[in-house]
C-alpha cells in the first residue's frame, strides 16, 4: 500500500496523510481541483483562504511562541503544500532509506 505525506517548506511539517481522516481527504480533493481548474499558481484569494483553513484543520501548522499559527509560506495566490510518497510510515525512515519522491496531488486516490 503507498503512503503518502503533506509536506510544507516553512515552517518545515511532514505528516503522514491519513486517508480515513475526512479532513485530510477534503483538503486532497480541494488541491486536486483548485490546481486542475485553476493552476497552482492562479489561485484566487478565497481558494488560497480556504486551503489554509483546511491546513489547520488537517493540522498542517506550527504555533509560535507567541501563539500564532503558520501554515507555510503563503501568499495571496498560493498555498504551500506539496505531497510525496514514501515506503515506510515514519517520516524519518523514509529520509534514512532515500524512499521518499515528490508527487503531484493527483497522483493520489482518493
Amino acid at each position: 500500500m503507498k503512503k503518502y505525506f503533506f509536506y510544507v517548506s516553512y515552517p518545515i511539517i511532514n505528516m503522514k496523510v491519513d486517508l480515513d481522516n475526512p479532513v485530510h481527504v477534503e483538503l486532497i480533493k480541494f488541491m486536486q481541483k483548485t490546481d486542475n481548474d485553476n493552476g497552482l499558481d492562479e489561485w484566487s484569494k478565497s481558494e488560497t483562504s480556504k486551503a489554509r483553513r483546511l491546513m489547520k484543520k488537517a493540522g498542517l501548522f506550527e504555533v509560535d511562541k507567541d501563539g500564532k499559527q503558520y501554515t507555510g509560506v503563503c501568499s495571496k495566490h498560493y498555498i504551500d503544500l506539496s505531497f510525496r510518497e514514501g515506503k515506510y510510515d515514519e517520516v524519518a525512515k523514509n529520509f534514512e532509506e532515500g524512499t521518499f519522491i515528490w508527487i503531484d496531488e493527483n497522483e493520489i486516490k482518493v
